[in-house]
């Protein structure tokens, strides 16, 4: 009997301990779980923050920041000086010779050295370019502003992001509620798998304080990054003209050089050491070049014409679409105050069929078709404030406000 218990002990004792083993591991998996399950909770200016961040298409707009600033130094570099070092080291295994016959004696020289080194320095700074340096320097700014008005455009966007924006999907059937969680988590590159929990703000319903459509329109026109950038397409446009048009002028530049270089049979630097330094300007004149410079022009003008329509085209689309906002927002505070009334007439109603009843002389039905329509009215004036708060953001992205 007590062999027996000896025994079995240890097997208990191991059981014992990869039971405690698989506790800890569920306890462990069951606290993961949970601090991962935490739903996120995000209010608008969170949801600011978090675009800002972690956005693909705001990054992608800073990296186009970046390659403007590259292109800025890139044409900045056409009116600064270059300067090239060389080196060059020749080592000749067979030297070639020269023969030459003298009174009917043929004699031989050798010409060159077994080694061969060689050392220069040049400087070439342009002067005159028929304008296209610094007009190309002058594009690459506008560039760069341009790169900018598509960061603005973008935060324009995601400062308009309003929580009315996302709660239909709360108001409308569960799949939809599901879809547009999953948009909202990938705009601002959080896992589709996370839980969210929107907080909702109470806002102002009234527009008293809104400018008129005229003000508005002149505002959306002067803060639109897109007339800013269309703007700056006209204006590099034009200048690409005078670009082209350089061409028909002579260009200027100065240059300077010093060689060094040294041969021998030895490999030694200062046996047959030879020293040269130049300096001139160049003069280039083009005379005929086929027609590509008249052709390059046309294109050119061509371009800033297409620009000009672009930029008359978009600034007749802002009007429209500032027009369009306005009205329905109007429209939106309208349907918003009888919603309010048939509120206040819904639960007045309730109240009258609730006396009614509770004195005998109204019936059930009565208090249940009160109940219904006040439902009603409460769904009506949730869709309504809905619809105002979509028209009043549509307004602010309009007029860039």
């Amino acid at each position: 009997m007590s062999c027996s218990s000896e025994l079995k002990l240890p097997e208990y004792t191991k059981v014992r301990w990869w039971l405690s083993m698989l506790l800890l591991m569920f306890v462990t998996l069951f606290l993961i779980t949970n601090i991962d399950a935490q739903p996120l909770k995000l209010n608008i200016e969170d949801v600011r923050e978090k675009a800002l961040e972690f956005n693909r298409n705001y990054l992608s707009a800073k990296e186009e920041m970046v390659k403007a600033d590259g292109e800025v130094v890139k044409a900045r570099s056409g009116a600064l000086p270059t300067i090239n070092a060389t080196g060059l080291y020749t080592r000749n295994f067979i030297i070639p010779k020269m023969f030459f016959e003298d009174n009917e004696e043929t004699t031989s020289l050798q010409f060159g050295y077994k080694n061969s080194f060689q050392f220069g320095v040049t400087l070439q700074q342009s002067i005159f370019q028929g304008g296209k340096v610094f007009t190309a320097y002058s594009i690459a700014k506008d560039y760069k502003k341009y790169s900018q008005g598509m960061v603005s455009e973008f935060e324009v966007l995601r400062a308009r992001v309003e929580k009315n924006n996302l709660l239909p999907g709360m108001l409308a059937v569960e799949s939809n509620l599901r879809l547009s969680e999953k948009q909202l988590k990938s705009f601002l590159g959080i896992n589709l798998n996370s839980e969210i929990v929107l907080i909702e703000q109470v806002d102002d319903t009234a527009i008293a304080n809104i400018p008129s459509m005229d003000e508005l329109i002149q505002k959306a026109l002067l803060q639109r990054p897109e007339v800013k950038q269309t703007d700056l397409l006209v204006d590099i446009s034009r200048k690409a003209i005078k670009i082209a048009k350089g061409d028909y002028y002579p260009s200027v530049a100065a240059f300077a050089s010093y060689n060094w270089q040294s041969t021998s049979d030895e490999f030694s630097l200062s046996n047959n050491v030879s020293k040269s330094a130049t300096a001139g300007i160049s003069l280039n004149i083009p005379i005929f070049q086929g027609g590509a410079r008249s052709g390059d022009v046309g294109y050119r003008k061509a371009d800033h014409r297409q620009a000009q329509l672009m930029q008359n085209q978009l600034k007749d689309d802002i009007k429209l679409e500032v027009e369009g906002s306005y009205d329905r927002l109007l429209q939106a505070k309208k349907s918003l105050d009888i919603q309010g009334v048939n509120i206040a007439e819904a639960e007045e109603g309730l109240k009258i069929a609730n006396l009614r009843y509770k004195s005998g002389v109204g019936t059930l039905l009565e208090v249940l078709s009160a109940q219904v329509a006040l439902t009603d009215a409460r769904n009506a004036q949730a869709e309504a404030i809905f619809q105002f708060r979509q028209a009043r953001a549509e307004l602010k992205k309009a007029t860039s406000l």
